[in-house]
């Protein structure tokens, strides 16, 4: 019986490996595409865009090989035009952690789009923040109080859950998924305190000549 049981854990094992073999690529595929309609989806005018990382206050650019820190996207129109960079971010939400994107202007200084991406929110209620409109409507020119004379993040964004938005960089929460609202809330200002300081310092990077 030992025996018997060893083989079929074996059989198991290989088959579970091959298994995973198999459908890697795929799913790696799956994902990217699925990253490539997100990133559309956030920034519509987007024709081309270039692939960068953030890591020790630096910016690189994607060079093809294994890369750590935060990811980011230079989207471009037809002319070549840069229609704004797309941020990877990331944090607790009421079940379990929150995958999202959001894209940013570094015209107006502002959020202009929004997509989450993985969340295993409560259905009916915390998954709102994945399609909710009024939600999303939020993220289409968020002020992120951002200082030119500082080069610096100066305020938080706020979650206002009951009532009517009094400044641009307020968020209308959705009832009954606080939590999870005020989780996009803090993915937001986490990230922004960190990423956006380092997009203005490098906004050459970002020119059509250095991307040529």
């Amino acid at each position: 019986m030992i025996l018997v049981m060893g083989l079929i854990g074996l059989v198991a094992s290989v088959l579970l490996v091959a298994t995973y073999v198999v459908t890697e690529p795929y799913i790696e595929a799956n994902l990217a595409a699925y990253l490539e309609k997100a990133i559309s989806e956030v920034l519509p005018e987007t024709q081309s865009r270039s692939t960068f990382f953030i890591e020790d206050d630096a910016i690189r650019a994607d060079d093809g090989t294994d890369q750590n820190g935060i990811r980011i996207f230079a989207g471009y129109d037809a002319d070549s035009v840069l229609t704004g960079i797309v941020v990877e971010a990331q944090g607790q939400g009421y079940a379990d952690v929150i995958r999202l994107i959001y894209s940013y202007s570094l015209d107006c200084a502002c959020i202009v789009g929004l997509k989450v991406l993985e969340s295993r929110e409560t259905p009916g209620l915390g998954d709102k923040i994945e399609k909710d409109p009024v939600f999303l409507a939020n993220f289409r020119k968020l002020d992120v109080r951002w200082s030119e004379n500082e080069q610096a993040v100066t305020g938080l964004l706020e979650l206002i859950k009951r009532g009517e938005l009094t400044a641009a960089w307020q968020i209308h929460g959705i009832s009954g998924a606080t939590i999870s609202s005020q989780a996009i809330t803090d993915i937001l200002n986490t990230s922004n305190r960190f990423v956006l300081p380092v997009l203005h310092a490098n906004k050459g990077l970002f020119t059509t000549d250095s991307n040529e």
